[in-house]
């Protein structure tokens, strides 16, 4: 008798019976574990096993004893394990693994260390790739030239400047130019990248998907100190005390007022830490194997993204992209080709080097325009050719190497270490004064009053000296500080007639040295007997209408609309407080829960450490931030009683904002007077002083106040120009004086489409088509030849009745629109702009063949 076959439903249950009785597989680890998101208190330890299996990291700070443990919610071959409620600044030893078994560490090289308390002074050693991906003896050249070098210190976290998997930044390739190449460092020194445009080519960053997203975890919520960014694609983070600042040069937009670059106003402006880095990919200037002159990406970076970075005082920029290592001069305000830059732009034109000219010294942590160092390090993979001859760059060469950074209190020093282990270039950075300036300048001479009025006098003397150099005088009326600037000369109005005034001038130092006063008494005229008005006279006055107009409520429009597009402007950041200027409060775009989340903790610090002044300026901050004002006033006037003399007087400016936004400006206007009088040179201290004239209803004092905003930023942003401009406008100025204002700031920054275009409009709202034309003809070829320029010229010329060029140039710039990337084509901003210029070409068309008919008809008539 034939046994009878078993049921399908036997098989299968004997079957998972079976299995479940069999030891489950070993997981086997393919790649990690690496470090990520280090923070004060923890850090996400990421690896991937070949099979899902549950993710636990043993963790302790004896490495005999690894008794906590932290892990995953669900099991998966991607392991990202938090291990959060950590000390700060405190090393402990680590192993990965499951429940059943440990897949790796347990050894002194299995180690992590938290950052230290945001703030703090501690020594700090960062190591710098760029371009490193190319997975091949290159690169473990250079790899193993930073181990040698760093034996008896390593670095405390690693930045990665982009293009770090060749060619296309695939997963595979990753792992062999990543966790093949750096196994050993990666699972001890956190790493911090960068996206390059190698890296871009498998990742997007709009949507945060790819490769390169898939394999870091980034502070999108600012986890690691910061202000939330809200992507992945850039973000910042803090390590003691340096603030480090990471920006997509690649594959996220980097227009002015785009959401990138008002990220990074705002946290610039949020930041009181020392040391400021920032990092990405492509460099603003380089002439190695690309050229800063000539690449889109690169110039881009360098027009928009550099004044912002120079106005918060950033102190060191990396880049790679460019395969050399170049490293500048101690520069600023350089945003146009590299045969514009000017030995003016120079702060300091030696080495850097303490053993030849000397350190390249910033006299004043934080302050805005004191110079930046750039390092172009991308050949830590491979080397290219290139003149190497860019102006900026006191050291140029075409070798293989990496740059290692060492950051303590109020000195980094830096060093390019080549594939050999030879530090082939070095330099330093210093905050502060390296030996104090004590010797006060001679007091002025020559004080004398002239052109006196009933109203007014003009004061002038000569100039004082000093052992160092005067940077300003401080004139007082009665007591009250009315003038803080460098200046010979003082045209003081608004005086009462027939009245004796006491004035003294005194000459001041860098270092706040005071020279003695100078000292005069002199007395207004008296008012002369008035005639009678004429019969049936009155007032023959009117409002300043010279030149070519007044202003029209069309071009107060575009000037508002112009500033509202910018949503808000921020200050640049000064000594020890960054404040920001919020131009509408619903178009804000931080985050108020991450400030309140700030707020909390600063509370709790402050509880514990009641008497740090440093505290209650960031809880006025951030207080700010969040729109509360009145009680960031009071934050600020906490914090000036508990600080040093110095700090007490920069505090000044935070309280006179503060009272200014919540709508006392009158109170505001004396700590403004007291802040100015102690840091004269400072545009941020002339420009809120401006705002609160202009809200007092003084605005001719308020144009003055930008004036000299303008003349001391070191380069004015294109924001001043715009204030100015609105003042003048408030003043009754024609729009001749506007636009001379305008026409300043294109000669001072160079073509920046938003102060050109702001020229165009001023121009179109008067009638000035020739002038249009002839301002975008001489707009940069990048500019001018664009698709939306093309058709504004070309309505301009129709406004002359000049139908056949512009005709031609629609034509032109339909053409442009049709050759663009199908992405850019298809958006709806350029199908917008063809349907305006489709419109405008079928118009003048249709004028053009009226305009041939008629010249036929009278040549048939003739």
């Amino acid at each position: 008798m034939r046994p009878r076959a078993a049921s399908s439903s036997f098989c299968l249950a004997a079957l998972v019976i079976a299995a479940l009785s069999l030891p489950a597989a070993a997981a086997v680890l393919e790649r990690g574990p690496y470090l990520q998101q280090t923070t004060t208190d923890s850090v996400i330890v990421r690896w991937r096993t070949d099979v899902v299996t549950d993710g636990i990291v043993r963790y302790g700070t004896d490495l005999a004893a690894l008794d906590q443990t932290a892990s995953e919610n669900m099991a998966t071959t991607e392991h990202a394990v938090t291990v959060s409620g950590l000390a700060p600044n405190t090393q402990y030893f680590y192993s990965i693994g499951d429940l059943a078994e440990t897949l790796a560490g347990g050894d002194s090289t299995f180690t992590f260390k938290t950052s230290p308390a945001t703030g703090a002074v501690e020594p700090t050693r960062i190591w710098v790739v760029g371009d490193s991906g190319t997975a091949d003896a290159n690169a473990r050249a250079v790899r193993d030239a930073y181990l040698g070098y760093s034996m008896a210190q390593p670095a405390d976290l690693w930045l990665m400047l982009g293009d770090n998997a060749y060619e296309d930044g695939t997963d595979a390739e990753y792992q062999a130019a990543v966790f093949d190449t750096y196994p050993t460092i990666l699972r001890n020194t956190p790493l911090w990248p960068t996206l390059g445009n190698h890296d871009g080519k498998s990742a997007d960053s709009a949507t945060e998907q790819g490769p390169y997203y898939d394999i870091f975890t980034l502070p999108r919520n600012a986890e690691a100190g910061g202000l939330a960014s809200g992507t992945e694609a850039y973000f910042s983070f803090d390590y003691a005390n340096i603030h480090f600042i990471t920006l997509d040069s690649y594959d996220t937009d980097t227009s002015v007022g785009g959401a990138m670059l008002t990220w990074l106003e705002n946290d610039l402006a949020a930041t009181s830490q020392d040391w400021l880095i920032a990092f990405w990919h492509h460099p603003p200037y380089t002439k190695g194997s690309h050229d800063s002159d000539s690449e889109g990406k690169l110039i881009d970076m360098r027009e928009r993204v550099l004044p912002i970075l120079e106005s918060y005082g950033v102190d060191l920029v990396l880049s790679g992209h460019s395969h050399s290592y170049e490293r500048s001069f101690l520069i600023d305000g350089h945003y146009d080709t590299s045969d514009t830059f000017a030995s003016s732009m120079q702060i300091d034109s030696g080495s850097g080097r303490e053993d030849d000219t000397g350190a390249y010294n910033k006299a004043t942590i934080g302050a805005a325009n004191q110079g930046t160092v750039y390092a172009v390090a991308g050949s830590s993979g491979k080397t290219g050719n290139g003149s190497l001859d860019h102006p900026v760059m006191f050291f140029s060469m075409q070798i293989l190497g990496s740059l290692i950074l060492d950051v303590s209190g109020n000195r980094l020093d830096a060093a390019f270490v080549d594939d050999l282990g030879a530090r082939t270039d070095y330099f330093t950075i210093t905050k502060g004064s390296a030996t104090a300036d004590a010797e006060a300048p001679g007091a002025v001479s020559g004080l004398a009053a002239t052109n006196i009025t009933e109203t007014s006098l003009n004061l002038s003397w000569q100039a004082a000296t000093d052992n160092v150099a005067v940077t300003g005088y401080r004139v007082s009326r009665d007591g009250n500080v009315v003038a803080d600037a460098d200046m010979l000369s003082y045209a003081d109005s608004g005086l009462a007639e027939g009245t004796s005034y006491d004035y003294s001038v005194i000459a001041y130092d860098s270092a706040g040295n005071e020279s003695a006063p100078a000292t005069l008494t002199a007395t207004t005229d008296e008012a002369p007997v008035a005639n009678p008005p004429p019969p049936g006279g009155g007032d023959t006055g009117s409002p300043r209408t010279s030149g070519s107009g007044a202003i029209t409520p069309l071009l107060l429009l575009l000037l508002a609309t112009a500033l509202l597009a910018r949503r808000f402007s921020t200050r640049p950041r000064a000594g020890l407080l960054a404040v920001l200027i919020v131009f509408s409060t619903p178009m804000l775009v931080y985050a108020h829960e991450d400030v309140k989340l700030q707020l909390e903790t600063v509370g709790a610090k402050i509880e514990h450490s009641p008497g740090d002044y440093r505290l209650f300026m960031r809880r006025g901050r951030l207080l700010g931030l969040h729109g509360e004002w009145a009680e960031a006033a009071s934050a600020y006037r906490k914090a000036q009683e508990l600080a040093p003399p110095d700090a007490a007087a920069f505090v000044n400016l935070g309280i006179g904002d503060a009272l200014d936004s919540a709508g006392e400006a009158q109170e505001a206007l004396p700590y403004l007077s007291r802040f100015l009088a102690r840091y004269p040179g400072s545009s941020n201290g002339w420009r809120t002083k401006g705002r609160v004239l202009a809200n007092l209803g003084n605005t001719a004092s308020a144009v003055t106040c930008l004036d000299r905003a303008i003349r001391f930023a070191n380069p004015p942003t294109p924001e001043l120009f715009f204030e100015r401009a609105q003042l003048q406008i408030d003043d009754g100025a024609s729009t001749d004086e506007v636009m001379a204002g305008i026409d300043e700031g294109v000669a001072t920054l160079g073509p920046l489409i938003s102060l050109l275009e702001l020229a165009v409009d001023l121009e179109e709202n008067r009638g000035h088509f020739a002038a249009v034309v002839k301002r975008i003809e001489n707009m940069p070829a990048a500019l001018k030849d664009r698709p939306r320029w093309l058709h504004r010229r070309a309505l301009a010329l129709e406004q002359q009745h000049r139908y056949q060029d512009a005709l031609q140039l629609n034509r032109l710039a339909l053409s442009r629109i049709d050759g663009l990337p199908a992405g850019r084509r298809n958006s709806p901003a350029f199908q917008a702009l063809r349907s305006r210029v489709e419109q405008a070409h079928a118009r003048l068309a249709a004028n053009n063949s009226e305009l041939i008919s008629r010249l036929a008809g009278g040549l048939l008539r003739r």
